[in-house]
């Protein structure tokens, strides 16, 4: 992980995957415009010249435009049927029928047989100055073979470039026309309004000719059916004697809905004496209950017997309470009670009795209304049937009659109008006699054509520093506001450590050492409340691994330094310093019987502590508030805390972890990491955690210093380094 690799072809398909929209900040498309300003205003220049040529080498072509309005005439006869059947003409089938009829042959045909109209073509074709154009331009067109151009040519080839357009809703036609004279364009577009006008009256008068005629045979047709019509109703009311029925089917209704009412009423009445008698078979012999019921509580007999038994009661009671029950004046007492509850069951007897009595004659009552009902309903039903027979031949004669007085009417029309037939069309604008041409236009094409290119240019251009091109420079982040550490140079180490990322405890590239330390001040003065660093990048493979043990080696020459390593799926550090068999972080969060210090060791010829990962595992989705605490401790340990995580775009392991830093430092590679995929790395560490970010651009080619405008500094570092190209 400490030595930065050629681009992984696969690693660039999960960083496409990965990455999303980014947002373009304003800064961003200035860098661009400046740093393509030269290709985005030399191209489009170029652009503009050829167009303007090519549009100037072209041959002009003009339009002759005019608009006319048509009136949708629905009441005009064009076909027999409409008469009767009562239709009207759609707006929208009205218009494109007049759109088919001006691009028909027969408008065509018209113009092609006018002499007049073919005396004013040869004489425009005789005053042409250069007539030769107009025959290279339908030669050119392959519209002729030859130049022998004949009216009958013209009219058909410009006839071909007619345009009908008729605005939504409306009557209005715009025409237009081209053709590469102006003169011949405005001729031919009137030629074919008037043939069109012209033929619209001859339509009309062929139409009402033949209407009138039809009209006439249809009139002798309906009066004999009037007169059929007429005989059958009066043969169909002397035979039922039918007088008007209107009175007596309002009688007949009235007493239906007497009978109905009389019915409904009677029929709750036995609902209520069928209740009645449902509680008194309940009750039995229950003197109480029955008493309790509504229409024998309400009988005044049974309410006097009522209180009297009440009365007798309340005696009784009173006299037990004095005498015993075998005194006289207690037996009689008794026996008077014994009475009036005898009378009081008789008279209640009767009441059911009459009640009964009752609830038959009710029932009868219904049975023969019901029977009355139904004879009253079949003499309505005969009566509407009659009526309902009398009416087919009414509206028969009547059908008959409105279709008889139409026809009478539609034949004085057009008697009438026979003779005074004119146009529905009318002319709002005359055909134009075009002055400038249409196509081509070289000052527009030339201005389309350069902000066209412009735009196309600088959107390639922004496409490909965002998308497709890596990051060089320090000049792409902040354009997109992203907060930079530093610049950290590209180096070449022995390997005969057998661990590049030391280069540090080397100390033989002095470019990368004083790197490294410029950093570190950044990071203790810009970041003074910070002491847990992140250390992350987009992927795999942008040298996180060397600038993060690296830089905590230049911590650990002033403070007290920890370097944690928490890629927990692919540590490195294990194989680096020979740490198979040694337990790591991930042994100890797991619960493994060690102690703090069997995880802690020293790196040789440092005073830096580390922490290694331990064996590889997936879980520390599982251990995130073990970590998280684990590293809270450690903070009251040590002065600064070096975590070297997992990359963001391809797992989710460092977004746990920065909910336990103070500040994420950002990995790029020069030349291997791309835009989108830091910006997306970004929005995913500030959308879960409260750190502070910033970015380091690793493994920077200082051969290129010129080309990144940088040459100020280009020969400071080639001579105080005595930098040399290995």
């Amino acid at each position: 992980m400490s030595n930065i690799h050629q681009n992984n072809p696969k690693e660039n398909q999960v960083l496409d995957r990965l990455s999303n929209v980014v947002s373009i900040e304003p800064k961003f498309l200035w860098f661009v415009l400046i740093k393509y300003k030269r290709y985005i205003v030399l191209f489009p220049i170029l652009i503009t010249l050829i167009a303007y040529v090519v549009s100037k080498s072209m041959t002009p072509l003009y339009e002759s435009t005019a608009k006319i309005i048509i009136k949708n005439e629905s009441s005009n006869i064009i076909e027999i049927d409409e008469v009767y059947e009562n239709r009207s003409v759609d707006q929208n089938s009205f218009i494109n029928t007049n759109l088919e009829i001006l691009k028909s042959r027969e408008i065509k045909n018209r113009i092609l047989n006018n002499q007049k109209n073919e005396q004013v073509i040869n004489s425009l074709l005789t005053s042409i100055n250069n007539k030769n154009s107009l025959l290279d331009f339908f030669i050119k067109a392959g519209l002729i073979e030859n130049k022998d151009l004949t009216y009958e040519q013209i009219i058909n080839q410009v006839f071909e470039t007619l345009t009908l357009h008729s605005p939504r809703n409306s009557n209005v036609i715009n025409l237009s026309l081209n053709s590469i004279n102006p003169d011949i364009s405005y001729h031919i577009l009137s030629f074919i309004i008037e043939s069109y006008l012209q033929f619209d009256i001859d339509q009309k008068i062929s139409i009402t000719t033949y209407a009138n005629d039809k009209i006439q045979d249809r009139l002798n047709e309906l009066e004999d059916n009037l007169n059929i019509s007429e005989k059958k109703l009066q043969d169909f009311k002397t035979e039922n004697k039918l007088i008007d029925l209107g009175d007596i089917k309002n009688l007949k209704a009235d007493e239906i809905k007497a009978i109905s009412s009389r019915i409904v009423k009677a029929e709750q009445q036995i609902q209520n004496l069928q209740n009645d008698f449902q509680q008194i078979k309940i009750a039995e012999d229950n003197l109480e209950e029955l008493i309790s019921i509504k229409k024998l509580r309400e009988n005044s007999e049974i309410q006097t017997l009522k209180a009297d038994l009440d009365t007798s009661k309340s005696n009784l009671d009173a006299l037990l309470l004095v005498y015993k029950s075998s005194h006289p004046k207690v037996k009689k007492a008794l026996k008077t009670n014994d009475n009036l509850n005898a009378d009081l069951m008789d008279l209640i007897n009767e009441n059911i009795t009459v009640f009964a009595y009752e609830l038959s004659n009710l029932e009868s009552f219904v049975e023969l209304s019901n029977d009355e009902l139904e004879e009253a309903r079949q003499e309505l039903q005969e009566l509407e049937i009659q009526e309902l027979e009398m009416q087919k031949y009414v509206r028969e004669v009547n059908l008959n009659e409105r279709i008889y007085q139409t026809f009478m009417e539609r034949l004085k029309e057009t008697n009438e109008v026979k003779e005074l037939q004119v146009s529905d069309a009318k002319i709002l604008d005359t055909p134009s006699i075009p002055i400038l041409p249409i196509f081509p236009r070289p000052l527009e094409t030339s201005f389309f054509s350069f902000i066209f290119s412009i735009i196309a240019l600088f959107s390639v251009a922004s496409y490909y520093e965002i998308y497709r091109r890596a990051i060089t420079n320090t000049d792409v982040l902040e354009a997109n506001n992203f907060d930079v550490l530093g610049v950290i140079p590209k180096i070449k180490i022995d390997d005969s450590l057998g661990f590049k990322s030391i280069a540090f405890l080397e100390n033989k590239d002095k470019q990368f050492v004083e790197a490294i330390k410029m950093s570190q001040v950044f990071l203790e003065r810009r970041f003074k409340n910070s002491k847990v660093f992140l250390i992350t990048s987009p992927v795999a493979q942008e040298g996180k691994t060397t600038y993060s043990l690296n830089t905590a080696l230049s911590l650990a020459q002033k403070y007290k330094t920890l370097y944690l390593e928490l890629d927990l799926r692919r540590p490195s550090l294990r194989k680096t310093f020979k740490m198979e068999n040694i337990s790591g972080l991930s042994d100890l969060i797991k619960g493994s019987d060690i102690n703090f210090s069997d995880v802690l060791f020293n790196i040789e010829g440092s005073s830096l502590d580390i922490i290694p990962a331990g064996n590889p595992t997936n879980e520390i989705d599982f251990y995130g508030e073990q970590l998280k605490e684990f590293i809270s401790t450690l903070k009251n340990i040590y002065d600064y805390i070096i975590i070297d995580s997992a990359p963001i775009l391809p797992v989710s392991d460092t977004l746990h972890l920065a909910l336990s830093a103070d500040t994420t430092i950002f990995v790029a590679r020069s030349e291997y990491t791309k835009l989108v995929g830091l910006v997306n790395a970004h929005k995913k560490i500030t959308k879960t955690s409260n750190c502070t970010t910033t970015c380091i651009i690793n493994y920077f080619d200082t051969q290129k210093l010129d080309y990144y405008n940088y040459s100020k500094y280009g020969s400071y570092y080639n001579t105080y380094y005595n930098y040399e190209t290995k």
